[in-house]
């Protein structure tokens, strides 16, 4: 995903490596407040969603370490019964095999799960992994969220489906 961010933005052509490479340099002189950026009740939503016994995985195409650091600024490091990462396929989303790993590790057939994206590719992955995909609206890149299967605006919209 880097290597094809980094040319579509004229940046050059990379290695995978070496995308990382420049993506980590970067990302190091930029800390980031992860409490300010998360989503308005996020946090409330995740932790009511097992009180009213909905079994939660988090399935995310980030590398585990920053997938860790981010749960950890956010209060959430036990919020889910498992956290899978996308470093751990050879492909991943839009490739389906995340969410079937989250799948086998929770022991629950796709009919009876949903995911939440917010991207086409992990749209099109819930999709073909046979998930309900509920897509948290993101207009701010101009990409279609049509494929999902319904869109909310605020995360604890869930609370109302569950």
């Amino acid at each position: 995903m880097l290597v094809d961010w980094f040319e579509r933005a004229g940046k050059g052509h990379f290695t995978g490596e070496e995308a990382l490479a420049r993506w980590d340099e970067w990302a190091h002189k930029r800390p980031r407040d992860y409490q300010a950026l998360i989503n308005p009740g996020a946090v409330d939503t995740i932790r009511e969603l097992p009180r009213r016994g909905v079994r939660v995985a988090l399935a995310s195409s980030s590398p585990m370490d920053s997938i860790e650091e981010v749960l950890d600024a956010c209060g959430l490091s036990d919020a889910f019964e498992y956290v899978v990462s996308g470093e751990q396929f050879k492909e991943s989303k839009p490739e389906p095999d995340i969410y079937l790993h989250a799948l086998d590790l929770l022991g629950l057939p796709a009919v009876r799960c949903c995911c939440v994206e917010d991207s086409v590719p992990g749209i099109t992955a819930g999709k073909r992994a046979g998930l309900t995909v509920i897509a948290k609206r993101e207009e701010r890149f101009g990409f279609s969220q049509d494929a999902a299967d319904k869109i909310i605006d605020q995360l604890p919209e869930l609370l109302e489906l569950s």
